[in-house]
């Protein structure tokens, strides 16, 4: 049986605590416009405009820190590391 979650669904599941520190990052100049990340992303926080990745500014408030962009990304145009202690995902259940 599959089981389909909308994307408000899959952020029902999950606690953020806002970071105040940007964590993620797209180098421009290295970014291809592949989509990988786009399609990696579970939680729709990657577009492409203009041929280049972009990332949705209220990042820091829906992402459940995955790597899923990072490790897909083949040029590494991703830089990826975790919110400080405190900050970020928490599952609610689980």
């Amino acid at each position: 049986m599959e089981i389909t979650l909308t994307l408000e669904d899959r952020r029902r599941l999950v606690r953020i605590v806002e970071s105040t520190k940007d964590w993620l990052r797209v180098n421009i100049e290295k970014c291809t416009g592949c989509g990988n990340c786009v399609i990696a992303c579970e939680m729709n926080l990657w577009s492409i405009k203009e041929g280049k990745a972009r990332l949705s500014q209220d990042y820091r408030k829906w992402c459940m820190e995955c790597g899923g962009c990072y490790i897909s990304c083949p040029v590494d145009a991703i830089e990826f590391d975790f919110p400080p202690g405190g900050e970020g995902v928490a599952f609610r259940y689980g």
